[in-house]
């Protein structure tokens, strides 16, 4: 759950702050669930951080649908997801 502490805190508390200790926390997750180093995770945990980041961003200014975040955030979370499947495939190294 130190994903999710760390992503209300950057979402309430601090939403200037850098997504540094979200990424970390992400890539702790992957690395425990997938059984992977956790240096070979964070690319996907800091794409997939930056896309929550964006969709923040976009519900706060309305939800509009012709937005172009919402095509940013949809790449980065294909980006995010194909590095992963990357790390932990059953053709990844590590």
């Amino acid at each position: 759950m130190a994903w999710w502490r760390e992503y209300r805190v950057l979402q309430r508390e601090r939403a200037d702050a850098d997504e540094a200790a979200l990424v970390t926390a992400l890539a702790d997750l992957y690395a425990y669930v997938y059984q992977r180093p956790v240096q070979h995770l964070l690319a996907p945990a800091q794409d997939r951080a930056m896309a929550m980041r964006v969709s923040d961003a976009w519900v706060a200014d309305g939800c509009r649908i012709e937005d172009p975040r919402v095509a940013q955030e949809r790449r980065l979370l294909v980006r995010s997801y194909t590095r992963l499947l990357d790390a932990v495939g059953p053709h990844a190294a590590g």
